[in-house]
C-alpha cells in the first residue's frame, strides 16, 4: 500500500508538471523511487494511473468536505453556518496543493471524462454528494425565510466557481494581482472571507445578519 501511495503522489507531481501526454511512467517511477516495472505491475498502464491519481485528489477533497458537513448539527445549526462552512471547507481544500489545481485544469480542458469518472467514484465511497447535503441545507434556509428563493443550481455554481477560480487560472490571477509568494498567502486569507461575504449578500434576504462565522 506505501508503494502504491508513493506511486500516485508521484503521478499527481509528473502529470501537473508535464501533463498527461508529456508524462511517462519512467518518470514518475522515478519520483517515487520505484522501478518502472512495479509501476506498471499496480496500475497496468498510463491512462489507469492517471484515473487513479485523480480519483485520490477527488476522493480527498471529497470527504473532507463530506465529513465537515456531517460533523455539523444540520437540525439545530442554522443553514447559513453550515452554508458557510461548506465555502470555508471546499475553499480550503482546493488551497492545499497548486499540483491540484493544474492537474485540475488539465483534466478540464483535455479530459474531462476522468474528472467525471473520479466525482462518480468519490459518490460511490460516500453515498451522498455536497450537491445534495448544501441544497438540503439551503432549501432549508429558504423555507425558514433566511434565504432568497433562488435556482439553487445557480448558487452551487456560484460558489464552486468563486471558490476554485483562483487555484485554476492561478499564472494568470497572479500576474494580473502582481502577488508575491509572501503577499500570496496573506491575499488567500482574505480571499476565503471575501468569497464567504460575497455571497451571503447574493442569497440572504434583506435584515438577515451577515455573520455566518
Amino acid at each position: 500500500m506505501e508503494s502504491k501511495t508513493r506511486i500516485l503522489n508521484a503521478a499527481v507531481h509528473i502529470f501537473a508538471k508535464k501533463g498527461f501526454h508529456g508524462a511517462r511512467m519512467e518518470d514518475i517511477g522515478t519520483k517515487a523511487k520505484i522501478n518502472k516495472a512495479m509501476v506498471y505491475y499496480y496500475y497496468s498502464n498510463k491512462e489507469n494511473l492517471f484515473q487513479e491519481a485523480l480519483n485520490m485528489i477527488v476522493r480527498r477533497i471529497y470527504s473532507e468536505i463530506i465529513s465537515g458537513i456531517r460533523d455539523s448539527d444540520t437540525q439545530k445549526e442554522d443553514p447559513t453556518q453550515i452554508l458557510v462552512k461548506f465555502v470555508r471547507l471546499h475553499f480550503s481544500a482546493f488551497s492545499k496543493s497548486k499540483e491540484w489545481s493544474k492537474l485540475f485544469m488539465e483534466v478540464l480542458n483535455n479530459h474531462p471524462e476522468y474528472l467525471r469518472a473520479a466525482f462518480l467514484n468519490a459518490f460511490e465511497t460516500e453515498k451522498i454528494s455536497e450537491h445534495e447535503l448544501i441544497e438540503q441545507t439551503y432549501q432549508k434556509g429558504v423555507a425558514q425565510g433566511i434565504f432568497r428563493n433562488i435556482d439553487f443550481k445557480q448558487v452551487f455554481i456560484s460558489i464552486l466557481g468563486m471558490n476554485v477560480v483562483y487555484f485554476l487560472a492561478h499564472p494568470i490571477a497572479e500576474f494580473i494581482l502582481d502577488l508575491s509568494i509572501q503577499d500570496e498567502k496573506a491575499f488567500l486569507k482574505t480571499r476565503e472571507d471575501s468569497i464567504v461575504d460575497l455571497l451571503l449578500h447574493g442569497i440572504l434576504k434583506e435584515n438577515q445578519s451577515t455573520d455566518g462565522g
